[in-house]
């Protein structure tokens, strides 16, 4: 199934990414947590489009060391980006783009460049990112709040950012 979506998501859906820029992607790179299975997925599904005897696409997995004003801070797992590369960033949604604008930061710190990002949805009030274009299996709308104006907070309800950390809270004994 995740191989068909994958597939499904290297199609340019957007008329600002030609077709042909699929082809000449070298590297895949997501975040650890949100994009590693479809980010092997989708460089699987790349390499099985170019010919016999060119090299595979290859992934980066990206891990969060952290967020500061400007967003999230990554560090390289493995397989390192290169210079020239062409990159196909990978999520899983695309809320606040924050997250893809960090990861698109690191791609051309390391002198590769991004051709386009694909997530599986888009998420939020999101409109655009900046010269990115965006593929996506799904697109819903969604209203955010902040916690002085969530409706689930009023009520009580506390936020729970990890679930690891609060499982019990979350499934009882």
């Amino acid at each position: 199934l995740i191989q068909s979506i994958a597939e499904q998501l290297i199609v340019p859906t957007n008329s600002s990414i030609p077709a042909s820029e699929v082809y000449k992607i070298n590297r895949v790179v997501a975040p650890q947590k949100g994009g590693s299975i479809l980010a092997y997925a989708l460089a699987t599904a790349i390499t099985n489009l170019h010919e016999r005897g060119f090299e595979p696409c290859k992934y980066t997995l990206l891990q969060k060391e952290g967020v500061n004003k400007q967003g999230p801070k990554f560090k390289q797992i493995g397989n390192p980006i290169q210079i020239g590369e062409a990159i196909l960033i990978c999520d899983d949604v695309l809320t606040t783009a924050r997250t893809v604008l960090a990861i698109d930061k690191l791609v051309q710190k390391c002198g590769a460049r991004t051709v386009f990002v694909t997530v599986l949805a888009i998420d939020s009030s999101f409109v655009a990112l900046p010269g990115l274009p965006v593929n996506a299996l799904c697109v819903k709308r969604t209203k955010l709040y902040d916690s002085d104006n969530c409706p689930l907070c009023r009520k009580g309800s506390r936020l729970i950012t990890s679930p690891k950390e609060h499982w019990k809270d979350l499934v009882g004994d």
